[in-house]
């Protein structure tokens, strides 16, 4: 079952700060009462984890976020972009002839369920995109960019948007079977 196909971002509508608290223990509402923005800087990803479909075991129904760029696939669970530290990640895509490097990074927010994948130049001696996360703005993911910040969908100058698919394991192993996964930061 394909979710989405985009080609810039794909949101659900941003939840009220009532949604957000809702369910949370007195004690946890008293000190997030007056939150709708936090200040976090946390930087992203830059050493992915990346390994052949066929050396990761993920269930049919992980939801994935699809992305083909330069003849290339590649997969990142929403699971792995889930956690507070984890919701960008700053990856390198080699094109298909080898001759070519690319930057992409992927961001998740799992409050609002809002993906983003973009692209960018990069300077002589630069690996990959330098994006962050900023914590909280406005009750959605705050990127961190050239020392600037921006929500998650906001129009960044420098970064281009990758369509890409919001979707499941089964659906776009299926049509990528050739596909790479983002597997979690690399272990050094």
């Amino acid at each position: 079952m394909l979710l989405a196909i985009t080609t810039q971002f794909s949101c659900q509508q941003r939840p009220s700060k009532e949604d957000m608290l809702a369910g949370m223990g007195e004690e946890d509402l008293r000190a997030l009462q007056s939150m709708n923005s936090t200040p976090l800087h946390v930087d992203g990803i830059s050493s992915p984890s990346i390994k052949q479909s066929t050396e990761v075991q993920l269930s049919d129904d992980t939801k994935i976020i699809g992305v083909s760029h330069h003849g290339k696939y590649r997969a990142y669970p929403v699971s792995l972009l889930s956690g507070m530290m984890d919701h960008v990640v700053n990856d390198t895509v080699h094109s298909q002839d080898g001759n070519g490097v690319s930057p992409v990074t992927v961001t998740y927010c799992s409050m609002t369920d809002c993906a983003r994948v973009v692209t960018g130049d990069l300077p002589e001696g630069v690996s990959h995109l330098d994006l962050g996360t900023l914590g909280l703005l406005d009750g959605g993911l705050a990127l961190r960019w050239k020392g600037r910040q921006f929500k998650q969908n906001d129009q960044i100058e420098g970064l281009t948007d990758i369509p890409f698919e919001l979707t499941t394991w089964e659906e776009w192993k299926s049509k990528h079977p050739e596909t790479e996964v983002f597997a979690g930061r690399s272990k050094k």
